[in-house]
């Protein structure tokens, strides 16, 4: 079980604690009520606006550590891609 009880309230996690990134963010539609950018939320990307969640606590995670080195290289590389647009 992840250890997310702290983060109640902040940001969104599933019935098992887990967070939810991406995609699974947008409920019926609608992004989440925290969300305050235009565009959807990146693929890593939580329900605070440019924060990026890896490793065992995502939604849908495996638990491996194999699967946290190339999450962590993916928030990499959405990094320099934010970085390079220069805008939201």
């Amino acid at each position: 079980m992840p250890r997310t009880d702290w983060l109640e309230g902040i940001i969104q996690r599933d019935t098992n604690g887990f967070i939810l990134t991406g995609s699974v963010l947008i409920q019926n539609g609608q992004h989440p009520e925290s969300w305050i950018l235009a565009r959807q939320p990146m693929l890593l990307g939580i329900n605070i606006p440019d924060i990026l969640v890896a490793g065992d606590v995502p939604h849908g995670s495996t638990k491996e550590s194999l699967q946290g080195v190339d999450e962590g290289s993916i928030a990499i590389q959405l990094v320099h891609q934010y970085t390079k647009r220069g805008t939201r």
